[in-house]
């Protein structure tokens, strides 16, 4: 894809099928008792979208003098991303410079980072959470584990492992979830 506006609506896509079958299975198991099937939780199933940018580099072009929207060295990026709907517009933003300003290929793809399920259920939601605990529900489904939530990359400690792709992002889909319910639960 080369076109912004492409990845964004790939992203979205890819977003509301993961939601949509977290939201599904939490309806069955907390009608029926049925869990997911395992292979839900390792093949992606109920994970983010990412984006995944590579750069490779090597061309004269100058470096655009602002503060965002910026490479700074050629290799693999890539960032989770949640609600692609509400974040369409800076998205395709910020894409759109990095594909006008440099050498690159991105795409949209299913991701590894899973969505927590109270991030699906929707205020005002039809289920009935009385027969079942959040512990039950953690057993079968991705959960709001705080110690993956963090502000490595905006504080400046993000290590990029064995090669892996740099971060695309202050912050992936997992902290922006996170936020965005303190947001909800505070207001």
């Amino acid at each position: 894809m080369t076109q912004a506006s492409d990845i964004v609506a790939e992203l979205d896509r890819l977003y509301r099928a993961s939601v949509e079958r977290l939201q599904a299975a939490l309806t069955t198991y907390i009608t029926t008792g049925q869990p997911p099937a395992r292979e839900s939780r390792s093949d992606g199933s109920f994970a983010y979208p990412e984006i995944r940018l590579h750069y490779r580099g090597g061309d004269d072009r100058p470096v655009p003098p602002r503060s965002f929207g910026r490479l700074v060295s050629e290799g693999a990026y890539a960032i989770s991303v949640t609600k692609p709907a509400i974040f369409a517009d800076y998205l395709t933003e910020q894409l759109t410079l990095l594909i006008e300003d440099y050498d690159v290929t991105v795409e949209a793809v299913p991701g590894r980072q899973e969505i927590p399920f109270p991030y699906v259920i929707d205020p005002g939601h039809a289920l009935s959470l009385d027969a079942v605990t959040a512990t039950d529900l953690s057993r079968h489904f991705p959960a709001t584990e705080l110690a993956h939530i963090g502000d490595e990359i905006a504080d400046g400690r993000y290590a990029v492992l064995n090669g892996g792709p740099r971060p695309l992002a202050l912050f992936d889909g997992l902290r922006t979830d996170f936020s965005l319910a303190r947001l909800r639960h505070y207001t």
